[in-house]
C-alpha cells in the first residue's frame, strides 16, 4: 500500500513524493511486464467472486493496456482482464469463460485517459448458478455494470493459475505503457 514516509512534514514533500512515482512499476510499452508467480497447478484466484483494484496512469494509449490479466497458463479460453481497449477508447472489465466473454466498460478518449494522470480503477465479478454481475468503477465511481444470464460457467478443472500486471499473458501487442501501483 502506498503510504506517507515517516519523513514527510509537510504537503510540499507529499505532493513531491506522489508525484515522482517512488513506489510505483514502470512499464516501458514494449516488452515490461510482472509475472506474479503462482505456484504450478494451483489458484489463489477465485472462479465465482472477486475484486480487481489499482492504481494506474497510462502515459501513452496506443496498445490495448493490459492492467491486469489472470488465465489459465497462457490460454485465452478462460480468463480474467483489467485493460484500457485503445483502439475502442474504453476501459474493460472483463470474464471469459469457455471462450465467451463479458465485459463492463465505460468509454474514454486515449487523450483524456493519458490527460487524467492517476486513476483508480477497480472491477468486481460474482458468477453463480444464474448469471453473471461485472461491475467497473472509476475514480470510486460505479461507472458499469454488467449483469448477464449464465451461459457458461468455469469447468470444474479450470485453474487460474498465471497472474500478469502490464501484459495479457496469451500475447504480446497488450503491454502497459506508464505505471501501476497498489
Amino acid at each position: 500500500m502506498l503510504g506517507v514516509a515517516g519523513s514527510v512534514t509537510n504537503s510540499c514533500d507529499i505532493t513531491h513524493k506522489l508525484v515522482s512515482n517512488q513506489s510505483s512499476a514502470i512499464f516501458d510499452g514494449t516488452n515490461d511486464f510482472i509475472d506474479c508467480g503462482l505456484p504450478s497447478g494451483s489458484s489463489f484466484i477465485s472462479k465465482t467472486q472477486g475484486s480487481i483494484s489499482l492504481w494506474a496512469r497510462i502515459t501513452t494509449a496506443s496498445n490495448n493496456e493490459m492492467l491486469w490479466n489472470c488465465c489459465v497458463d497462457s490460454s485465452g479460453t478462460n480468463k480474467i482482464n483489467l485493460l484500457y481497449n485503445s483502439s475502442g477508447g474504453k476501459i474493460q472489465a472483463q470474464v471469459k469463460v469457455a471462450g465467451t466473454t463479458k465485459s463492463a466498460g465505460f468509454s474514454i478518449s486515449n487523450s483524456d485517459i493519458v490527460s487524467a494522470g492517476w486513476f483508480h480503477v477497480c472491477m468486481t465479478y460474482q458468477i453463480d448458478e444464474s448469471a453473471y454481475v461485472i461491475k467497473l468503477y472509476y475514480n470510486g465511481i460505479l461507472k458499469s455494470t454488467q449483469l448477464e444470464e449464465l451461459d457458461h460457467n468455469f469447468a470444474e478443472d479450470v485453474v487460474l493459475n498465471t497472474v500478469h500486471l502490464g501484459k495479457n499473458a496469451v500475447t504480446t501487442n497488450t503491454y502497459h505503457q506508464g505505471y501501476i501501483d497498489e
